[in-house]
């Protein structure tokens, strides 16, 4: 059994503490079929998601992150959920003075950059700040959706939505894209 890494005051990156799990070592493999994958890219612009809560993303986030600074590259990673952002538990630091600080212009992206020497990376957490955005579908475009995604194939509109900042100001346009297809009948 392994310690917690509060327990023994260690990190709580598992790229840190446990650095040849297997998991680490998948990570490592992917970080070397991410360079030659890189090697023609416009940037060097990684995002990490998934399809819902628990799945791994922070914890595949940090420790790739740890696992590519370990390679010499410089890192910044950017924890961008701004309602249920974790990864700045794992890396031990506060999550005020963040993403959403920086697109309510209220502080410079060095103000908000935290340094993670036991990691060798630089880290923005989601911050505290508040946003919101309203997503709401007339009856009619759901329809139309609908009968979109009737053939069965997958339909992937996109809306744009304005965020909004605690003022009221618009402080980001973003497109949101959904995923719609008719569920196939059970046999």
């Amino acid at each position: 059994d392994k310690p917690s890494a509060r327990q023994n005051n260690e990190s709580l990156l598992l790229a840190k503490s446990y650095s040849e799990d297997s998991a680490i070592e998948s990570l490592r493999s992917f970080r070397t079929t991410l360079h030659f994958s890189l090697l023609d890219a416009k940037n060097n612009i990684i995002l990490i998601s998934g399809p819902g809560p628990n799945v791994g993303k922070s914890f595949v986030s940090a420790n790739l992150a740890a696992v590519v600074a370990d390679s010499g590259k410089k890192v910044l990673l950017i924890d961008a959920d701004l309602r249920k952002g974790a990864i700045h538990k794992l890396l031990r630091v506060k999550r005020e003075r963040g993403l959403s600080e920086i697109i309510l212009n209220s502080i410079s992206i060095k103000e908000a950059t935290h340094s993670i020497p036991v990691a060798n990376i630089d880290f923005i957490a989601p911050g505290r700040g508040t946003v919101k955005a309203h997503f709401r579908l007339s009856k009619e475009e759901i329809e139309r959706v609908h009968l979109a995604a009737e053939s069965g194939k997958a339909v992937y509109p996109e809306y744009p939505i304005e965020v909004l900042g605690e003022d009221g100001l618009v402080v980001a346009r973003v497109l949101k894209t959904l995923y719609v297809r008719k569920k196939k009948p059970s046999m």
